[in-house]
């Protein structure tokens, strides 16, 4: 019978099975209060907190926002002086803060080796604080304990191992000992948010007896209601110090106080998503206003529950299903075209429908991917394990053929997440799908706290986002179950890749003559793209244009005196390219290439390449691979222009276009900072700035957006100029760098 799970907690603004849930809400007061460059401190500031942005990443990162961890890790980077430090909000260095950067970076790290610089000079500079008795000095007074830097040691010995950083992991060694010599060191002295820090620092640090007697005596303070004193004889509580109470509960297994925390929490939730710093009579730690890090710390006990229930409650999950299963059956059409491929469930428990597939198609290679190591312990032979949360799979872009989740979803943190990242690992024209709970059919069964129920047109409108032929219908009588609307099934065939050269030159190449072309270029968008480009290049330059296309911005430089090579992987449009140049009274050069390999230039032969509408369609890697070929062949600079990610209009009809089916470009992946890529590439950034306000609007061009787009047109044209730009609207994003 399908599982009936037991209730852990309560909710107080929504029924349990619907969305949003707990987490969502949370992620979006994340994602409302922060930017490119990182998270404000609370809801009554717009500057953003450093300390908070550093150790909010891996939260990032396991909630499955890596571009935006990625734009955060970038921004830190910037920030941080050339001594190694970062600075406070009040503009003083503190080792907190820098070791909290670290730990970002940290996270970051095998992805992006460029950041072992930052992170040795922030070790380097935490190092020589350091003082003779080996405790490291905060300038904090009584306010706060000094002994919260036992969260910064993690980080920094982490970093020293890492990067082999000679003498630094003795510091923090050292610095551990003299702390664990005060006897009061997790004695309830102090708010508990401190005290969260303490005990969390242990435990990174492996004193796990030494944090369970400290988590040990902070239960024992716990109300009936779940909730904790916010300090020692007050009646008010902190929610941030209750939240990474929670978070160190859960990593000790003292499974019923978090819970009864949890439960707790989600009562103070906000309808905002977010969290107030402490409540009741007398409460005095931000008491008015909303905070980061209290949505952080309670993000990371959402996921320290998740990770705990199936562990704990890994017994109740079922080895084997029927063969004549309707989820069985429903699975079996929908991977028939991956039968001979590589197969991987998400969410996969003790693996009994990979059972049921590895007897139904014998010849698939199969894998399972589990968060709950105890769940994957029971997996068959013959089936490969994975250990990985749902919203951030380790496994690269279109590696198997068919991947599907069944009863996983309702379990997964963010749904449109999970199925973005189940279709992330998809080829192009393999095959995913998903059974899960109808939402109809809420009220049959117990269900934990996050769990979520759908209904049809929710996963159907997610799925859509990446795949085509989308179905969903209740599954079919069969087995265990009968055809009585308790489980539907959503199937699809994922998108194809970028396009090709002969679908590229069929999408891109106008219906006009390059005559026209030429003229329309001259008086039209082309003329506004390429002005910063003629303002930081002279006449007689030579340029490089990468994915051409129809030559109309090269033919306005070629007009203005600059020399141009163009390349594309299309012969169709070098030719009509240099038939616009032409058009205009010019010449170019022409090579036919494939961004992703090597450039056929050598070292330093020209002085600028730029590319406009091309490096949107790559993956992370292969960006990475152009612009390090860029810079290679540039001598002064390295332009792009892609879509901008944070413009509203854009992103808008984008979406649009892509659920009516309209879109004709392929994988587009707008960005909001192409800053972190370029100094990866060791390219130093000058200038980024978004051009084309007005071109963004026109991407509204369907019924139900005209008002809006009058509005909008009508508010922008208000405004003075530098309050335009400042807004970042514009349809393209403008990066420009230069070799270091």
């Amino acid at each position: 019978m399908p599982l009936s799970l037991p209730v852990l907690g309560r909710w107080r603004r929504s029924r349990p099975g619907y969305g949003p849930t707990a987490v969502e809400r949370a992620l979006r007061w994340l994602l409302t209060h922060s930017g490119p460059a990182g998270v404000r401190a609370t809801s009554a500031v717009q500057h953003v907190y450093p300390e908070v942005t550093g150790y909010t990443i891996p939260t990032l990162l396991a909630l499955g926002e890596r571009d935006l961890a990625r734009q955060w890790s970038g921004s830190l980077v910037t920030l941080q002086r050339a001594d190694g430090a970062l600075l406070g909000t009040d503009g003083l260095p503190y080792i907190f803060d820098t070791a909290q950067a670290m730990r970002g970076w940290l996270a970051l790290l095998d992805e992006d080796r460029a950041l072992a610089g930052p992170l040795a000079r922030a070790a380097a500079w935490i190092g020589a604080q350091a003082r003779a008795d080996c405790r490291l000095p905060a300038p904090y007074g009584d306010t706060i304990p000094e002994a919260v830097h036992l969260y910064a040691l993690a980080p920094l010995r982490e970093a020293a191992r890492r990067l082999n950083l000679a003498g630094l992991e003795e510091t923090a060694t050292r610095a551990l000992a003299a702390y664990l010599q005060d006897e009061r060191l997790t004695r309830f002295t102090t708010l508990t948010h401190f005290l969260g820090y303490i005990l969390d620092g242990l435990l990174e640090l492996g004193e796990t007896a030494q944090a369970r007697a400290g988590a040990e005596a902070l239960a024992a303070q716990q109300r009936p209601d779940g909730e904790v004193p916010g300090r020692p004889g007050v009646g008010w509580v902190c929610t941030v110090g209750l939240a990474q109470l929670a978070l160190v509960w859960y990593r000790l297994q003292m499974d019923d106080p978090a819970d009864r925390a949890m439960t707790a929490l989600e009562r103070r939730q906000r309808r905002s998503g977010g969290f107030l710093g402490s409540h009741g009579r007398g409460a005095s730690y931000f008491p008015r206003e909303e905070i980061s890090w209290g949505v952080k710390f309670f993000l990371d006990a959402c996921l320290a529950r998740s990770a705990r229930f199936f562990a704990r409650h890994a017994g109740i999950f079922p080895r084997k299903v029927e063969a004549a299963d309707g989820r069985v059956q429903a699975l079996a059409e929908a991977l028939e075209p991956a039968a001979r491929g590589r197969i991987l469930e998400v969410g996969c428990g003790r693996g009994r429908f990979l059972r049921a597939l590895q007897a139904r198609f014998p010849e698939a290679d199969l894998t399972g991917c589990d968060f709950a190591p105890e769940l994957l312990a029971d997996l068959p032979p013959g089936i490969s394990s994975l250990r990985a949360g749902m919203l951030a799979l380790p496994l690269p872009d279109a590696s198997f053929d068919g991947v599907y989740m069944v009863e996983a979803l309702e379990h997964a943190l963010v749904p449109e997440t999970a199925i973005r990242e189940l279709c992330r690992v998809i080829r192009p024209g393999g095959r995913a799908a998903i059974i899960d709970k109808n939402r109809r059919a809420l009220g049959r069964l117990q269900i934990v706290p996050w769990e979520r129920w759908f209904d049809q047109a929710e996963v159907t409108a997610w799925l859509q986002g990446a795949c085509d032929e989308v179905t969903g219908r209740p599954v079919p009588p069969g087995g265990e179950i009968a055809s009585d609307g308790l489980f539907l099934a959503w199937s699809g065939v994922k998108r194809g890749a970028p396009l090709g050269p002969v679908e590229w030159s069929r999408a891109i190449l106008p219906t006009q003559s390059p005559a026209d072309v030429a003229r329309e270029a001259q008086a039209g968008s082309a003329a506004r793209r390429v002005r910063p480009l003629l303002e930081m290049t002279h006449p007689g330059d030579l340029l490089l244009e990468l994915g051409s296309g129809t030559g109309a911005m090269s033919a306005v430089l070629a007009h203005a005196g600059r020399r141009i090579i163009l390349l594309d992987w299309s012969r169709e449009c070098l030719r009509f390219g240099c038939e616009v140049i032409a058009a205009l009274g010019g010449t170019a050069g022409a090579v036919q290439a494939d961004l992703q390999g090597v450039l056929p230039l050598r070292n330093g032969s020209v002085d600028c390449v730029w590319s406009s509408g091309v490096l949107e369609h790559f993956s992370e890697e292969q960006l990475q691979s152009v612009l390090r070929e860029s810079g290679r062949v540039s001598r002064r600079l390295v332009a792009s222009l892609v879509p901008n990610a944070a413009s509203v209009p854009y992103r808008l009809g984008k979406w649009h276009q892509e659920r009516s089916g309209t879109w004709r470009w392929g994988r587009e992946d707008p960005r909001f900072s192409l800053r972190p890529a370029y100094e990866a590439a060791g390219l130093r950034v000058i200038c980024e700035e978004t051009l084309d306000t007005e071109h963004a609007l026109a991407f509204l061009a369907f019924p139900e957006a005209a008002a809006f787009r009058e509005l909008m047109r009508a508010w922008l044209e208000s405004l003075p100029p530098p309050e335009v730009a400042a807004l970042n609207q514009g349809y393209l994003l403008l990066t420009v760098g230069t070799k270091e």
